[in-house]
This record gives C-alpha cells, sequence and structure tokens, in this order.
C-alpha cells in the first residue's frame, strides 16, 4: 500500500524529498526504490 501511495505521488509530481518526509524514510534512496520503477529521474540526487 505504501509502495502504491508513494508511486502514486510521484506521478503527481510530488518532491521526492516531500514524499520521503512523508513515508518516514532516512534515507532518499529508499524513497527512490518505492516510488519509481524507473530510476532515471532521481539518479541526480545521490551523485
Amino acid at each position: 500500500m505504501r509502495h502504491a501511495r508513494c508511486y502514486a505521488l510521484d506521478e503527481q509530481g510530488v518532491r521526492t524529498r516531500l514524499v520521503q518526509d512523508y513515508l518516514g524514510h532516512r534515507s532518499i534512496q529508499h524513497t527512490v526504490r518505492h516510488a519509481a520503477t524507473n530510476p532515471a529521474p532521481f539518479e541526480q540526487l545521490w551523485r
């Protein structure tokens, strides 16, 4: 259920850091893993 909500927020254009806070993830990588089927849009976050 959380994965689906995370994905839906991402699809609506909600910033990943806000989704991270909403879900209570410590690491942005956890949020990206839950949000995206294609992590390419998020690669710049941890480079």
